[in-house]
Order: C-alpha cells, then sequence, then structure tokens
C-alpha cells in the first residue's frame, strides 16, 4: 500500500498508532478517517487535530507534523470510551503532495 496505519500499541480505552509514508513522494498533509462504533467518546489525543462527528473520527495532522518524507512516519494517538469493542480497521487516508 501507499500509506500504512497501524497500532504501535494498544491497550483497554486507548492506543498509539503510526501512519508511514511507502511513496517516493513527500506529503505535506494527511487526514486519516476511522468508522467506530456508536457511543465511541474521545477522552484525550497527542499529535493530531481530532473531530469526532457520529461514527466518524477524523484525524488531521498539526502545523507541525505534516509532512512525512518517503519511507518516514508519523506517530500520534488517542484515548477514547466504548460501551462495544472497537476495531481500527475500517480506515481511509487522505494525504497532500
Amino acid at each position: 500500500p501507499k500509506f500504512t496505519f497501524e497500532a504501535i500499541n494498544l491497550w483497554n480505552g486507548g492506543g498509539s498508532f503510526t501512519l508511514t509514508n511507502n511513496t517516493d513522494k513527500t506529503v505535506t498533509s494527511w487526514t486519516i478517517t476511522l468508522t467506530v462504533p456508536v457511543g465511541f467518546e474521545l477522552n484525550g489525543s497527542w499529535s493530531g487535530d481530532y473531530t469526532l462527528s457520529g461514527t466518524t473520527l477524523t484525524i488531521r495532522n498539526l502545523n507541525w507534523n505534516g509532512e512525512i518524507k518517503p519511507g518516514d512516519s508519523r506517530d500520534f494517538g488517542f484515548q477514547y470510551s466504548c460501551p462495544t469493542e472497537v476495531s481500527f480497521d475500517n480506515y481511509k487516508v487522505n494525504v497532500t503532495y
């Protein structure tokens, strides 16, 4: 894949994630959109601009971590509460070069 989004560390109610640029171009900004269960609540976050709307969690880069050179990655994470199990497999990555 052009971009790899994966969990670095998951714990009950949170996780650290990484986005890796597998292309030969430098990314200038990135956005990850995740589908989360009904009842998902965001309790804390780091290294990203987070927006929760219904069952869509959107994570955007901050002004200092938008650039990702080829082969490099950016780490970020969040804490949450949810009445059901959360999977981070349903996501979409959008970037600007």
